[in-house]
């Protein structure tokens, strides 16, 4: 077939053969030297139609890396969802990596970069992260590894300060058990929980107890008195995760 002319047109050229017309990506149409020839066969126009297709992907695969920072995994995850082949997949994430567009070992950097930086995460919660992205947990083990028991033991007592400035009512009974799930879903094992000292406030109960028998007699004194008073306050602050003895303790003060 004759290559009658090629006309710039926007992202590339159109090629105009013998009875056909076909667009082409600059990149391509370099590749195949199509400004030199003057004719192209059946089976040539194929190949790089073929090849043109792939370049469409690269350059889609490039808006996505553009977003942010994405893993191998997630790449090619991506692609699929494209309806791509692995084929091809595997060709463009060889050229991304050659190119400097991806690298897991880069990504690990970045992601423990915005982890420690941007977050309170714990160290099993950005192991589960990172193995979700697909990435091999031998670029990241030696790294986590190496990260000092007193950034995580700083980073749990932030957790512990932020969770009672926003629990003020659980007794302390309450507040550390629910503590010690937030802190074993926000990556820290029950291990490393016994790092930190000040989890526990000894005055916490004493101080909430008063403020809850003073509601009670508030909210049950119109209707009850005396030792039905004073058992209905002893079943609702037990309710509430305080222990029999300090319960008692209290009543007995007033």
């Amino acid at each position: 077939m004759k290559i009658e002319k090629i006309v710039k047109v926007k992202n590339g050229y159109d090629v105009y053969v013998t009875g056909k017309k076909f667009f082409v990506y600059e990149d391509v149409l370099l590749k195949y030297e199509l400004l030199l020839r003057k004719k192209v066969s059946e089976s040539l126009v194929e190949e790089i139609l073929r090849e043109n297709r792939f370049y469409e992907m690269y350059l889609k695969g490039l808006k996505f890396l553009r977003l942010k920072m994405r893993s191998v995994y997630e790449v090619q995850e991506y692609f699929r969802k494209e309806g791509y082949g692995s084929r091809d997949i595997q060709r463009v994430i060889e050229r991304y990596e050659n190119e400097g567009y991806l690298s897991d070992e880069a990504y690990v950097d970045s992601f423990l970069h915005d982890a420690l930086s941007l977050s309170l995460k714990g160290p099993l919660k950005i192991k589960r992260e990172l193995n979700d992205k697909g990435v091999c947990a031998l670029l990241y083990e030696d790294k986590l590894e190496g990260i000092s028991n007193s950034i995580w033991i700083e980073r749990m007592e932030k957790i512990v300060e932020k969770r009672r400035k926003a629990d003020r009512r659980s007794s302390e009974k309450m507040f550390k058990d629910k503590l010690k799930a937030y802190l074993y879903q926000e990556g820290y094992s029950y291990e490393m929980q016994g790092l930190i000292e000040n989890a526990c406030d000894e005055d916490r109960d004493q101080k909430l107890i008063k403020q809850e028998i003073e509601k009670g007699k508030r909210s049950l004194g119109y209707k009850y008195s005396g030792s039905v008073l004073k058992s209905k306050l002893r079943m609702r602050l037990y309710r509430k995760g305080f222990s029999l003895s300090e319960i008692d303790e209290a009543l007995n003060e007033e």
